[in-house]
C-alpha cells in the first residue's frame, strides 16, 4: 500500500492521530490552567484522558515500526 494523500498508510494515520492528540492536550491545558475549583479539575481530567489516548497511539505506532 503506497502512502499518498488520498491513501495514507496506518502508520501515517496513527502519526496524524498522535499529533492531533498532542494539540488537543495543549489546548486543554491552556484552558484548564485558567479555571478554578471543580471546573479546573474536570478540565485536567480531560487532559489526562487525552494524554492516555496519545500514549496508547504512540505505543502502538512504535510497535508497528519495530
Amino acid at each position: 500500500m503506497s502512502d499518498t494523500p488520498s491513501n495514507p498508510t496506518v502508520p501515517t494515520r496513527m502519526t496524524h492521530a498522535a499529533d492531533m492528540l498532542r494539540y488537543a492536550a495543549v489546548v486543554a491545558y491552556e484552558h484548564a490552567d485558567k479555571l478554578k475549583g471543580s471546573d479546573r479539575d474536570m478540565a485536567f481530567s480531560v487532559l489526562h484522558f487525552i494524554e492516555v489516548a496519545r500514549d496508547d497511539v504512540e505505543s502502538s505506532l512504535s510497535s508497528l515500526q519495530a
